[in-house]
């Protein structure tokens, strides 16, 4: 299934690499510290293999746990989610 708004065409993408888009099928679970790890393992990739980084777009709540890290925030309730 092909979700997302405003995200990289197919050709784009052919041309420059992304990552974590389209990453996930549409019924599995997502949360922002899911992502920031799996963020953070990209992005260790892309150093080791001598190349910078690029983050872009996507959530600023996502972004925030990817720099830095978890929130000192309680956990929600997931009767009320």
């Amino acid at each position: 299934l092909d979700v997302g708004s405003n995200k990289p065409t197919a050709e784009e993408r052919r041309r420059c690499p992304t990552h974590l888009v389209d990453w996930l099928e549409p019924d599995e679970a997502c949360t922002a510290g899911l992502w920031a790890q799996e963020a953070l393992r990209v992005i260790d990739d892309i150093h080791g293999r001598g190349k910078t980084p690029i983050v872009v777009g996507g959530s600023c709540m996502y972004i925030d746990w990817l720099v830095h890290g978890e929130p000192d925030a309680a956990r929600s309730d997931p009767e009320v989610q």
